[in-house]
């Protein structure tokens, strides 16, 4: 998680979302699509406009789990055989999704 706040911060997208959900905000943690549903209920976002950014087989099962376009961020750990519709292999990747 460091990793990604730290290009979150990077990237400047903490200017847009400042809302963060741990393991301990939901019963069921990731894979189970209780983090974002969370995420839903505290912002009012919905599936269509969100984009999740993981670097975890974890994240990506967690955005299926919700319906939301999962984006695998490849810079902090390599992996690239992990299901996702976009490949960041830097943080102002993001920026392109």
């Amino acid at each position: 998680m460091k990793s990604t706040i730290f290009a979150l911060l990077q990237t400047k997208f903490t200017l847009y979302k400042t809302i963060y959900i741990c393991v301990t905000d939901t019963v069921n943690p990731k894979p189970s699509a209780e983090p974002i549903l969370a995420y839903f209920n505290r912002t009012g976002a919905t599936p269509a406009d969100t984009l999740y950014i993981g670097d975890s087989a974890y994240d990506s099962q967690c955005a299926i789990n919700s319906h939301v376009d999962f984006a695998l961020a490849t810079w902090s750990n390599g992996k690239k055989d992990i299901p996702c519709k976009y490949e960041l292999e830097k943080p102002s990747d993001i920026l392109n999704c």
